[in-house]
């Protein structure tokens, strides 16, 4: 189990630029984010436009699992990342 948790924090941080990674990757996971919002709200208003109004709630609740498994899978990095810090030498 040692053995796997310094397997995580060592691939978790480059050698370099700790500060930027994390910056990174917050940026990046917004961005993502902000896609699946967007590709959602656009979706649905394409089956509106389409007639297909009896769809939406069952689109909208798969979409709605969608983001809430990205936003999960984020906060889980976010935390490993602050719980990792505290074990890395500079």
């Amino acid at each position: 189990m040692t053995n796997q948790f310094m397997v995580e924090v060592t691939n978790t941080f480059p050698k370099k630029n700790i500060a930027e990674t994390y910056e990174k990757l917050i940026d990046d996971r917004i961005t993502r984010l902000d896609g699946l919002l967007l590709g959602t709200e656009e979706y649905l208003t394409t089956m509106t436009h389409r007639g297909e109004q009896a769809r939406i709630p069952e689109v909208n609740e798969k979409q709605s699992q969608n983001i809430l498994k990205f936003v999960t899978e984020t906060f889980v990095k976010i935390e490993n990342i602050k719980l990792f810090l505290g074990f890395l030498e500079y």
